[in-house]
């Protein structure tokens, strides 16, 4: 048996107020003190001097794995900057193997990716899959397809987390999920046995996403072939999601989830 905690953070790319709210986002992931993190929009400039997943990393002595995305010019602090908004897994385990798979993509909406990162653990090869969907109002056909090629592109053989920013209420999940055999954790203010009472949006000022009770941010747990996986929940919360006492502000304008995860090796497992 192995126990994991993993936080999926969307980070909010530069808007806001970034370099009063980096800070705020690394205590907050330092004190949480997770084994993997997955963030999406994260931040970062050619130079690095600029780099949102570079400074949670230092916090936890990480591994970061990255799949930069939608480079273009963006205003931080007034100034333009040449740079991405990516994905990026950061891991304490050592990185067996890697992969960026381009997802189905709409025009309207761009480039969008999923990053797959195997590391070993006590149950073998674990894939861990980090998401961003499409953010398109009418998209759920577009982010059902992306969230299928996603998944189909996990290797055989193997446990897997799939966990991001999907865009889409809870019950749009299951739709996908069930069909193979997943174990989905998420936040809801709907009453399950895997949901968690908070959304996972802040009030931030210069947000589109307003009503924050809504939850995009979700987690699916897969064994082997994509079977339910042995896996026992210890718990699940939604966190950095108050203001800072002292500034006033949010970390971002999403809330991250926090799992923590037993994972228990099948017979006969690939290791």
């Amino acid at each position: 048996m192995t126990s994991l905690s993993l936080l999926t953070y969307n980070t909010w790319k530069c808007d806001g107020d970034y370099q009063a709210r980096l800070p705020l986002m690394v205590a907050e992931i330092d004190r949480l003190n997770p084994d993997l993190v997955f963030l999406q929009e994260a931040f970062v400039t050619p130079d690095r001097l600029y780099d949102t997943a570079g400074a949670i990393s230092r916090c936890g002595a990480y591994q970061i794995t990255r799949a930069e995305a939608r480079r273009k010019e963006r205003i931080c602090g007034g100034v333009p900057l040449d740079s991405t908004s990516g994905l990026a897994v950061l891991s304490r385990s050592p990185r067996l193997a890697s992969r960026i798979v381009p997802l189905p993509e709409n025009p309207a909406d761009g480039e969008r990716l999923a990053l797959i990162v195997e590391i070993q653990t006590d149950v073998g090869r674990l894939a861990l899959v980090n998401l961003h969907l499409t953010h398109l109002s009418d998209g759920d056909n577009l982010r059902q397809h992306q969230l299928m090629a996603a998944i189909n592109a996990i290797p055989a053989h193997r446990h897997a987390i799939v966990a991001g920013d999907f865009n889409c209420l809870p019950d749009a999940v299951p739709a996908v999920a069930s069909r193979l055999g997943s174990h989905v954790i998420y936040g809801s203010t709907a009453a399950g046995p895997h949901c968690l009472a908070a959304g996972t949006l802040n009030p931030v000022v210069g947000s589109d996403m307003t009503d924050t009770v809504r939850c995009l941010d979700h987690v699916l747990l897969m064994g082997p072939d994509r079977v339910v996986p042995q896996v026992g929940l210890k718990n699940a919360e939604v966190v950095i999601n108050r203001p800072d006492p002292v500034s006033g502000l949010y970390a971002s304008d999403h809330a991250g989830v926090l799992v923590h995860l037993e994972l228990v090796a099948s017979a006969g497992e690939d290791r």
